[in-house]
């Protein structure tokens, strides 16, 4: 998996409106894509504008 571009997870965090604690959490649980490199996650920038639409994609939405 080649990725022209990735975020850290303080990037992610702020983009999506998160606590770094929730990133590392989605990434350890497969929530969210991404790879250690060294001892820091890379998270492809696409993946986190994935989670951003999917946000505002339920954000409209009525819960019963």
């Amino acid at each position: 998996m080649k990725t022209a571009f990735s975020v850290t997870v303080r990037n992610a965090a702020q983009r999506l409106g998160f606590t770094r604690k929730y990133i590392y959490d989605l990434l350890y649980s497969g929530g969210l894509r991404g790879r250690k490199v060294g001892r820091r996650w890379r998270i492809p920038a696409e993946a986190v504008e994935a989670r951003l639409k999917t946000r505002k994609a339920n954000d409209g939405t009525t819960r019963s």
